[in-house]
């Protein structure tokens, strides 16, 4: 109950505030409220699971199947279903501000994207799924962008999941650090810091693009983000924000091709320094996940052309046909094999295809925009965490990149004005 009162409280803020304030609601404000509620949405999940499910491949069969049993899926959470119900409302009322707007040429620029959320859709769409892609389209299509957004969405997300998840580590540090010293804080895998931490990373980093005055405090920030990467022992998530952090420091500074090459190459030093790689074994530098794929491709050898279907990877076919070994294997843990072994030949094609625009749609922008395909490209290599159109946080994050993408294109002043990355440390906390 103290869950849901917060949640409702939190989710409902701003536009309490603008009514209390006696102020009409622009299409900016609706886009801001479908946001917010976005970010909350996986918030009483996150909460109510119990901490350390993570399945590792050590453990019984019997006790994986009780840990899956005894998770609380966001489905039977009554108050994801008010917030669903306030998101449909949202996007009815964008549609209504911004529906006469709608745009053949947006909606071609974001065919591939469309494509993958039919893909994971099917053939037979439930309600649920019926809801998750209307809250994704029209919010892509019609979301009325401002640039102070990127100043709120960076608050939220770090109140919601960074300092929350150091609240929680040093209340509860037997509940949100696992056996092997990995932090998870808010999140029920020490891996789910990873997509959150680095847009949040890429946020810090693009403020001057959009007007936002820097502060001191920024640098505060990206510490802590690096600090909580480095101890949720995430090694994807360390050699992504790495990878970011470099790009934006040869592109910012038209940095000359050696010293480029001399920050890329040290990234890979670093990762493995700060990750404790002390052997190069397959298994164990890629967690399993060489095991998985072999097996997993293996199968998937007499079905290149139709794929294995979506629900590979589901409880009731690895009780059946997977090998012991691997019955803790939920995805592929890469989304690009998933769509690969999953839809076949076309899956890769449409996956390909949308990287592909994605890197030209972000070097169009500005190069600096690059940061946010190494989003998309690094984390998703050894993840299964693209999935659009559910509903859970790293979809969020995804959905809401692909909008500050999208609208980018208005704010084109950042390579004609030089001394825009030269813009003084302020004290005032603009961030």
């Amino acid at each position: 109950m103290l869950v849901s009162f917060l949640t409702l409280i939190g989710v409902l803020f701003p536009l309490l505030r603008t009514i209390i304030q006696g102020k009409k609601s622009t299409a900016e404000d609706i886009t801001y409220y479908i946001i917010h509620a976005m970010l909350f949405y996986p918030i009483p999940e996150l909460l109510l699971t119990n901490r350390q499910m993570i399945p590792v491949g050590n453990q019984s069969i019997d006790d994986m199947v009780s840990q899956f049993e005894s998770g609380l899926a966001s489905e039977i959470i009554s108050i994801n279903y008010l917030i669903l119900l306030y998101l449909v409302i949202l996007n009815l009322w964008l549609f209504l501000k911004r529906g006469k707007i709608f745009s053949l040429r947006l909606v071609l620029e974001n065919k591939w994207i469309f494509l993958i959320i039919l893909l994971n859709v099917g053939l037979f769409v439930n309600i649920s799924e019926l809801i998750y892609v209307f809250l994704f389209v029209p919010f892509l299509l019609l979301g009325k962008f401002e640039r102070k957004q990127i100043r709120y969405l960076f608050k939220i997300i770090l109140f919601l999941f960074i300092y929350s998840s150091f609240f929680l580590i040093f209340l509860k540090p037997e509940l949100t650090i696992f056996h092997d010293g990995s932090w998870s804080g808010i999140f029920t895998n020490p891996n789910g810091i990873v997509i959150v931490a680095n847009f949040t990373l890429i946020l810090l980093l693009l403020g001057p693009f959009f007007r936002l005055k820097r502060s001191k405090w920024q640098y505060f920030h990206i510490g802590v983000l690096f600090f909580m990467v480095v101890m949720s022992g995430s090694r994807n998530g360390l050699l992504t924000f790495l990878s970011i952090l470099g790009l934006y420091y040869i592109y910012t500074y038209r940095l000359k091709l050696i010293k480029s090459v001399a920050i890329f190459l040290s990234i890979p030093g670093i990762y493995l320094i700060l990750s404790n790689l002390n052997n190069f074994d397959l298994v164990s530098l890629t967690s399993n996940r060489i095991l998985i794929w072999d097996y997993v491709f293996e199968e998937f050898s007499s079905n290149i052309f139709t794929g294995l279907g979506a629900d590979f990877f589901n409880l009731e076919n690895r009780e059946k046909n997977f090998p012991r070994h691997l019955f803790f294997a939920t995805s592929s843990y890469s989304s690009f094999i998933d769509y690969f072994v999953f839809y076949g030949i076309f899956g890769a094609l449409v996956i390909t295809a949308f990287m592909i625009s994605l890197f030209k749609k972000t070097k169009r922008i500005n190069k600096i925009f690059l940061m946010f395909f190494l989003l998309f490209l690094l984390p998703n290599l050894f993840e299964s965490y693209f999935r659009p159109p559910n509903l859970n946080l790293n979809n969020v994050i995804f959905l809401i990149a692909l909008f500050i993408i999208n609208n980018s294109k208005n704010y084109s002043f950042y390579e004609s004005d030089p001394s825009i990355e030269k813009l003084p440390v302020t004290t005032k906390f603009y961030y």
